[in-house]
């Protein structure tokens, strides 16, 4: 369990968004044994401060933050989207890959392994595991990439990523400006 405290953020350790990983971990050994090695190596890390500073950063109209996604685990069974969210606070260049990966085969949302992630700088960051992993290193997890996508090749994706970063629409923003 020492591996999952270097994995799971101190400040977010209750969040369910970790519920997934938690469960793998215990339960699956290969699993453990291939996030041991990682960890070990350096080939797999958990979402840095930086990471969740960018996910707070983020306006949203439809709940108070992107990060309140995380706190009730609704990231786990909706890869698709929170992956796409997730995209949104990186700056350098960055697509949105989808497959499989058959370790989560029967899990929430996701009966035959169907899976999306993020790659940015030659590592996954996946939004259902919490886990950020060395590109080569993924293909131990088993990652099988079907097809890859370039967002800002979208001109609406790219205007609701301009919205979603400017925090001058933020809803916290009006509201405290209704406030003075």
């Amino acid at each position: 369990m020492e591996v999952l405290k270097k994995l799971i953020s101190e400040t977010r350790k209750d969040y369910k968004c970790y519920d997934e990983l938690k469960r793998l971990y215990s339960n699956d050994e290969n699993f453990k044994k291939v996030v041991d090695d990682g960890v070990r190596i350096g080939s797999i890390t958990g979402f840095s401060e930086d990471i969740w500073q960018k996910i707070n950063a983020q306006n949203l109209n439809t709940v108070n933050n992107f990060e309140d996604v995380f706190v009730e685990g609704n990231n786990i069974g909706g890869c698709v989207v929170a992956a796409r969210q997730l995209s949104f606070s990186f700056d350098t260049y960055y697509y949105l890959c989808g497959g499989y990966l058959p370790l989560l085969k029967g899990t929430k949302n996701c009966a035959n392994g169907e899976h999306t992630w993020l790659f940015a700088d030659n590592w996954i960051y996946d939004t259902t595991l919490m886990l950020v992993i060395k590109r080569d290193y993924a293909k131990i997890f088993g990652y099988i990439e079907e097809n890859i996508y370039d967002p800002n090749c979208d001109l609406i994706y790219c205007a609701e990523k301009e919205y979603i970063r400017n925090r001058n629409f933020s809803v916290k923003q009006r509201v405290r400006k209704r406030n003075y």
